[in-house]
């Protein structure tokens, strides 16, 4: 299903475009770990976690999306640290697709994220 820029779309539209088992494309984190996008229309869907830890108040690349999953600008994405995602950490996508996250917790920890947004 095609969306136009602009356009009014009801709830279920979109949830008939999310509903789309198998699609994803995986990808290893840095620091090691694992994630995976999916565009469906003009949505992508990007999710991670690492498995290594990153350093108090230190700043991770995680991945880079290709061309054609990008935003057209920052996007704020939601984040946690620790293996319960109880620890404070926060992260972004600029415009090159480049995925960092801050781990904002007082000691070394693993970081999960997410985002959806729409594509430039």
């Amino acid at each position: 299903m095609a969306i136009a820029a602009g356009a009014v779309i009801s709830a279920a539209d979109i949830l008939a475009g999310l509903v789309v088992a198998d699609d994803w494309t995986t990808f290893t984190t840095s620091p090691a770990g694992s994630g995976a996008y999916r565009k469906v229309g003009h949505f992508v869907e990007v999710s991670f976690e690492t498995t290594a830890s990153v350093s108090e108040a230190g700043v991770a690349t995680i991945f880079t999306l290709p061309t054609g999953y990008q935003p057209g600008r920052m996007v704020t994405l939601a984040a946690s640290g620790g293996v319960d995602g109880d620890r404070e950490a926060n992260g972004q996508i600029d415009t090159a697709g480049v995925i960092s996250v801050r781990n904002n917790y007082s000691s070394a920890t693993v970081v999960q994220g997410y985002a959806l947004f729409v594509a430039a």
